[in-house]
């Protein structure tokens, strides 16, 4: 019940967010995202220290942990050792990389056919869990009438949930590449946050009625178990393959939106100008997409999926919260700006977001410290950084 019960809260803190960045992109559908919403909220410092974590953790860290993922299952799809996530992991980015440097218009076609074929896999995993499995669906009882674990395991259990959930603020970056983004880039966020809710719940519903507790306990690749639970071994490859695939496409969104954030940080004067230069016959920011690569690698290298991930949450809630803020101050600064869309139940909506963020970043800071330390102290040479900044441009 408790499991159950964070995939659904999570889904709903990922809605709140998403819905009120969905007024903010019909105020500012160009490239940049959430970007623009801080920078014309709250001014040059609060957007350089956005795009900063964005640049130095959030994007990069993301990436290293989607990567790792993709090793974990490609391992347990052809039976190499553990040894080979990492040079897996880094082989994909590599291959991502090489994929991104061929322009806009590939790019685009071909995230298209990796999110289809990534919900085509989810979907699968769900019907061999549900429909063909031989389950036990008392467990799906076990916990409702017992004692519940208390806020602090709940706000740790948050961090890979939101982690999951979390690629929604992407699709913002890319709104000046996609038609009548006013309209549409609303309808895209609250209706992906609906389908991939509803999709890792019934995931997670096939999961634990798979498999026993002591199974899932620590399991990094419980989509794998499951099917060699259903299919046995041979079936478990295939799925775990799958898996490789939707974690590919995963990785490739994020490849395609990041070096337009720092595009759109680069135009505005506040990074180098380097970033900002797209190339001449593919209109692919080169330089962005390969420090993105250059980073993600570091990332891989250096730390494992757990420290990759409790980096990026904790860093990814500070700079959304800023973001998701910067509603409330718009809402006073451009009060004529054009909205097609506007917060439902605002002002608690955001602060839904905003109060959960800081919840699940302060749990994280008391109980894991060192965790989440990493991340907040490369957050943190945001403020010199920007200093040296300022006197570079003057």
């Amino acid at each position: 019940a408790p499991i159950l019960f964070v995939w659904i809260l999570g889904g709903a803190i990922a809605l709140a967010g998403a819905v009120t960045y969905a007024e903010l992109a019909s105020m500012f559908p160009q490239q940049g995202g959430s970007f623009l919403y801080v920078l014309h909220a709250f001014g040059p410092f609060a957007a350089f220290f956005k795009g900063w974590g964005s640049f130095l953790v959030g994007n990069p860290a993301s990436s290293a942990a989607i990567a790792t993922i993709l090793g974990i299952y490609f391992v347990d799809a052809v039976g190499w050792g553990e040894r080979a996530i990492r040079p897996v992991a880094v082989g994909a980015a590599t291959v991502v990389w090489g994929l991104n440097l061929r322009g806009t218009r590939f790019s685009g076609s071909l995230a298209t056919a990796l999110t289809m074929t990534k919900v085509g896999a989810l979907g699968i995993v769900v019907i061999l869990a549900l429909a063909v499995g031989p389950g036990h669906w008392g467990r799906l009882t076990d916990g409702w009438g017992g004692a519940w674990p208390g806020p602090a395991a709940f706000a740790a259990a948050l961090v890979g949930v939101i982690w999951t959930y979390d690629g929604w603020p992407n699709l913002t970056v890319v709104g000046g590449e996609i038609g009548d983004p006013r309209r549409r880039m609303a309808q895209a966020l609250i209706a992906s946050i609906a389908v991939v809710t509803a999709l890792y719940v019934l995931m997670n519903v096939g999961y634990l009625v798979l498999l026993p507790m002591q199974e899932l306990a620590g399991n990094e690749a419980p989509a794998a178990s499951s099917a060699r639970e259903i299919l046995g071994d041979s079936g478990a490859r295939v799925l775990s393959l799958l898996v490789v695939l939707s974690a590919f496409g995963s990785l490739f969104g994020i490849s395609i939106a990041a070096p337009r954030f720092f595009y759109a940080m680069g135009k505005s004067g506040l990074f180098f100008d380097a970033f900002a230069r797209v190339s001449a016959d593919t209109a692919a920011p080169r330089f962005g997409t390969t420090w993105l690569w250059l980073l993600t690698v570091a990332y891989i290298v250096t730390g494992g999926f757990r420290q990759i991930i409790g980096y990026y949450v904790a860093i990814s809630l500070i700079y959304n919260m800023l973001s998701v803020a910067a509603v409330y101050r718009l809402r006073h600064k451009l009060p004529d700006r054009e909205r097609s869309f506007r917060v439902p139940g605002y002002p608690v909506v955001p602060a839904v977001f905003i109060l959960a963020a800081a919840w699940v970043t302060g749990t994280e800071l008391v109980d894991r410290p060192g965790r989440i330390g990493v991340g907040l102290l490369l957050l943190g040479l945001s403020v010199p950084a920007y200093l040296l900044w300022k006197r570079k441009r003057r």
